[in-house]
This record gives structure tokens, C-alpha cells and sequence, in this order.
């Protein structure tokens, strides 16, 4: 399958950030008029989280338009908690899941789908170590969208590992039709995340944090948005 960059991400990632940007208004506000700016001209959320955050931590004086104008602890907090609020909502919603689709589809889960078929094959010239570098905002979405949402904001430093593994001997010839004894484990931080992906217990190898390859690939390729023409008729592409 292949998925074409979704030109209505945006319309629905606003549409999903649309309530947050009401209840949270006031603190937008607050922050516009000590910088005397309009609210529509202020970075966004997460910018303004990096800048607290980073002040905060270190023990720096909080950010000042001028001496008489400068944000205090009660309003940093609540932009903080609206940061919070936005990546939440905008990392783990569903334009997340049609942002990361094309990658995903057309990148990842290719390479590994191919390296599967040449292992399969009996050959040795597939890439057996593939390496991404993505930030915060990338890796959020990339887990949503493979079934594990991290709930909240990802750590500074974090890594996700997908590991394709194949049983030396199949005892379940079933296991051989399509991709044949093939499992994946995915692991996030250095633990076992393969266990949260929501799959019967029938998918899952008896030892081992696996998942069975087969059963892998269905639920990235069925249901809302996941399946090829969902993704297109939500995107409009269709």
C-alpha cells in the first residue's frame, strides 16, 4: 500500500485543538497583553512549554516584557498545564495517525516487510539495522498510530526499537502461511511494549514479549483511518 501525504491534517488537527484553545484562552490572553502582542501572534504551546520549563528548572527569573510586565508562577503553570494539554490532544488524536501514515507505510513497515520476504527467500541483501532520528513530535505519533500511545509527553532521549525475529522451527504450520514463523517485539525506553498493543491474546507468541508478525500487520492495515480507503476519504483524497 502506498499513502500520499494528507493534504486535511491541519483542518482536523485544529477541529481536535479547538476546545483546548477556548478553555485555555484566558492564560493566552494574559501572556498576550504582558507582551503586548495580539494572542494570535504568540508561539506555540509547546515553545512556550520549552521556555518556562527550561527557566523554571534552572531557577531563572520567569519571562518579562519589562520590569513592570512579567509573567508570574500562577500563569506559568497554567500554560504549562495547557502545553501539557495540547500535545496530548495533538500527538495522540487521529490527525496524528493520518500524519505518520505515509512514513510509516511507505517507509517502515516496508523495510521490514521486505526484509521479511528476502529472509523468507532464503536471501541475504535486506538492511538488518535501520536507524531514525525524529523528535518528540515525531515519535508520539509514530506510537499512536502502531497501537502503544505513550499516554504523555515522551521523554527527552527516548527510543523506540521494532524487532523482527523468526522461531528457528515452526511447531504451528499455520504460522507458515503468508509471512511465515515471523514475530515482532517492540520495545520503548529499553521495555517490553509489544504486550499494550490492542490484540487478542491469540496473536501473541506463548513465550517471549511477541507479537505474530501476520496478526502485526492486519490491525496496521485494518479499521478507521488505517485502512487504505478510510485514509483517503478522510483526507479527501477520494
Amino acid at each position: 500500500l502506498t499513502y500520499r501525504w494528507c493534504p486535511k491534517v491541519r483542518e482536523i488537527l485544529n477541529s481536535e485543538l479547538s476546545a483546548g484553545k477556548m478553555f485555555y484562552s484566558g492564560a493566552m490572553e494574559k501572556l498576550a497583553k504582558i507582551f503586548k502582542r495580539p494572542s494570535i501572534n504568540l508561539p506555540e504551546p509547546s515553545v512556550i512549554f520549552d521556555n518556562l520549563l527550561v527557566r523554571m528548572c534552572h531557577h531563572r527569573k520567569l519571562p518579562c516584557y519589562d520590569e513592570k510586565n512579567c509573567v508570574k508562577m500562577p500563569l506559568a503553570y497554567r500554560l504549562l498545564e495547557y502545553a501539557d494539554w495540547t500535545i496530548e490532544h495533538k500527538y495522540l488524536a487521529t490527525n496524528s495517525i493520518l500524519m505518520m501514515q505515509p512514513f510509516v507505510y511507505n517507509s517502515l513497515l516496508k523495510k521490514i516487510f521486505e526484509a521479511t520476504n528476502k529472509m523468507a527467500s532464503g536471501k541475504q541483501d535486506f538492511d538488518k539495522f535501520l536507524l531514525y532520528f525524529a523528535h518528540d513530535s515525531t515519535l508520539t505519533p509514530l506510537m499512536t498510530l502502531l497501537g502503544i500511545p505513550p499516554k504523555k509527553w515522551v521523554p527527552y532521549a527516548s527510543r523506540l526499537v521494532i524487532e523482527l525475529w523468526k522461531e528457528k522451527e515452526s511447531s504451528n504450520p499455520a504460522d507458515s502461511v503468508g509471512f511465515g514463523p515471523y514475530y515482532i517485539r517492540i520495545l520503548f525506553n529499553g521495555q517490553g511494549w509489544t504486550r499494550k498493543l490492542p490484540l487478542p491474546e491469540s496473536s501473541f507468541a506463548l513465550v517471549k514479549d511477541l507479537v505474530k508478525l501476520r496478526a502485526f500487520k492486519n490491525f496496521l492495515t485494518t479499521g478507521k483511518f488505517r485502512e487504505k480507503d478510510s485514509f483517503d476519504k478522510e483526507c479527501g483524497l477520494s
